[in-house]
C-alpha cells in the first residue's frame, strides 16, 4: 500500500510540475497552496526530476532526493492513516478475501 500511495505521488508530482507551468501566475498560486505545496517545492522537484539519481548512483543520493522525501512522507502519511474499514474496502475491490 506505501508503496502505490508512494509511486502515485510520483505521478503527482509530474503532473504539478506540468499544471504549474500553465494558465495565470496568481491562479496557480492559489492551486498550489490548496494542494499544500509551495512554488519552491514544485520548482525543486523539477530540478530533481531533471538530474535524478537512481539507486545506482549511491542509495543516500537516491534516498534524500526531495521527490523521494515527498513520496516516502505521502505514503506513510496514507498508510498511517488506513482505517481497517478502509483497508478491506480496498481488498474487496481488488478481489482479494
Amino acid at each position: 500500500m506505501h508503496t502505490a500511495a508512494h509511486e502515485s505521488r510520483h505521478a503527482e508530482q509530474h503532473e504539478t510540475i506540468r499544471d504549474a507551468k500553465i494558465g495565470f501566475w496568481d491562479k496557480k498560486e492559489k492551486e498550489l497552496e490548496e494542494h499544500g505545496v509551495t512554488r519552491e517545492e514544485v520548482d525543486s522537484w523539477e530540478d530533481n526530476f531533471n538530474n535524478y539519481k537512481s539507486s545506482s548512483n549511491g542509495f543516500e543520493e537516491y534516498y534524500n532526493q526531495p521527490v523521494e522525501k515527498d513520496a516516502r512522507k505521502a505514503g506513510r502519511e496514507f498508510v498511517n492513516s488506513l482505517t481497517p474499514e478502509k483497508f478491506d474496502e480496498y481488498k474487496r475491490k481488488a478481489g482479494v478475501k
